[in-house]
């Protein structure tokens, strides 16, 4: 039985207007939500003793073997060898810390996901200036009825502030691991790939 609707209020398929406040609420959210996570991961992770000092361990092993290797020792010297097993093993005992600050990023996205998906379900949040290829319409438009897949939905905001204003918030605290952290961490996949 077919019904016919009166206005386009009551009509699934009329061109939704869009909510102008939708899209800042959200990058408000995330950017709430970022701060809140990075304390909590303070609090768990960061502000630990044993991992300020496998840190502390890690940035000065990494300046031994970037320093003995600036001086010329060969590759298969044993004090670069022997330090670069105290990397590895450093930086295996790392992964522990960082595990947990994984899981507590996950957990959050994963409620934050599901409350944002709920609150702003068939809300247009914006409108794109293209219509995306096809592969890209359940993101950009998933939840919103219609076929107009110029209109963006809150998901889709909520994964793009997700991937930048998250880690920008990270960056700007501070928190996350040092630039010689990284660079031994690479140190120790440059070493894996020679062996």
């Amino acid at each position: 039985m077919a019904e016919v609707f009166a206005d386009a209020d009551t009509d699934p398929f009329a061109p939704q207007e869009f909510d102008k406040m939708i899209a800042p609420t959200i990058v408000l959210s995330v950017m709430i939500l970022g701060l809140l996570v990075e304390f909590c991961a303070w609090l768990v992770c960061y502000r630990t003793s044993g991992y300020k000092k496998l840190t502390a361990e890690v940035e000065i092993i990494a300046k031994k073997v970037q320093a003995l290797k600036e001086t010329g020792a060969k590759e298969g010297d044993k004090r670069i060898k022997k330090l670069e097993e105290t990397l590895k093993k450093a930086t295996g005992q790392m992964f522990w810390f960082n595990a947990r600050i994984m899981a507590l990023n996950f957990c959050s996205m994963f409620i934050a996901y599901r409350v944002l998906v709920a609150h702003f379900k068939g809300k247009v949040a914006g409108k794109l200036p293209f219509v995306p290829f096809s592969l890209l319409h359940r993101m950009t438009h998933g939840g919103l009825s219609g076929d107009n897949y110029t209109e963006c939905s809150g998901t889709f905001i909520y994964v793009l502030c997700q991937t930048g204003v998250r880690l920008n918030v990270t960056k700007f605290l501070g928190m996350g691991p040092s630039r010689a952290m990284a660079k031994s961490t690479s140190l120790q996949a440059m070493a894996e790939k020679q062996a």
